[in-house]
């Protein structure tokens, strides 16, 4: 993307898309996958976690944005780091990161069998998938049952990102 400003050319190289979910730090869970990945907790609800490398396409950070804006209402801020001629929806869609968010107030009150083991199991699991290949088949399965039954992920769908990207382009047409 270029623009002109005066007499010098600029151009977009890469940017960072936040999206802003009203929801509580501590109940969303950043799945790593093969992107380097880093954790910094300095508490439950003041936590950061990335994948990938800082400044580079497909960075992710996931942060408590109440904390850092000192708000008064839960809210989880995902950032992506977009390299501008990577910009297309597919290739969005590709370096999105598998965010769970844990419905905790039901997993608390279910009437399901709920051990304590289970429920450290399952939280063990949702910080790193690799402990599923490691239960038993039955514990396997019910801490699967569990995930899918209490959990939803991030969405973010092509028409809002098409209203985001057309945003960009208006702002900076702007300033032609």
């Amino acid at each position: 993307m270029l623009w002109n400003r005066g007499h010098k050319l600029m151009k977009i190289v890469r940017y960072d898309l936040a999206i802003d979910y009203p929801i509580l730090r501590s109940s969303c869970h950043l799945l790593k996958d093969n992107r380097k990945y880093c954790d910094i907790r300095n508490s439950l609800e003041d936590r950061t976690e990335y994948l990938g490398t800082r400044s580079h396409h497909g960075r992710v950070k996931l942060y408590n944005k109440m904390i850092e804006s000192n708000l008064d209402y839960p809210l989880t801020r995902l950032e992506l780091t977009i390299d501008a001629d990577l910009n297309c929806y597919d290739e969005i869609k590709r370096i999105f990161p598998t965010v769970y968010v844990i419905d905790d107030l039901q997993l608390c009150f279910d009437t399901e069998k709920l051990t304590g083991t289970d429920k450290v199991l399952f939280f063990s699991c949702l910080d790193n998938m690799d402990y599923l290949s490691m239960l038993s088949r039955k514990k396997k399965e019910k801490i699967v049952k569990m995930m899918s039954t209490y959990f939803t992920t991030f969405q973010f769908n092509e028409q809002q990102y098409n209203v985001i990207t057309n945003e960009l382009l208006n702002y900076y047409s702007m300033l032609n």
